[in-house]
């Protein structure tokens, strides 16, 4: 039997925490695929350079996820396939991804 103190069970409801909020911003980059209003949002967002609050245009938008969650997915993102709007948001110096 594992002691009520062992770490493991402190860390696991993070752990949950971070999955749930990884998977929101999958599904948030899922709607943004289909949805050219969303799109301009993040355009928007995005022109506001250091100041582009994602995590509360996904919040609106009902995905739970928060700014340093976003960052932490964001330095992930040469790690796995970028979808055409990502791409442009690259090439275009929108979006920064290390």
């Amino acid at each position: 039997m594992l002691p009520l103190t062992n770490s493991h069970w402190f860390s696991q409801p993070l752990i949950l925490g971070g999955v749930m909020s990884q998977q929101a911003i999958l599904d948030f980059r899922t709607k943004l695929e289909s949805s050219n209003a969303l799109k301009d949002a993040i355009r928007a967002e995005m022109a506001k350079g250091e100041n582009a609050d994602i995590a509360t245009l996904g919040r609106s938008q009902g995905f739970d996820f928060t700014t340093e969650e976003f960052k932490e997915f964001s330095k992930t993102l040469g790690d796995r396939e970028l979808t055409p709007f990502e791409m442009e948001m690259v090439a275009g110096g929108g979006m920064k991804t290390k």
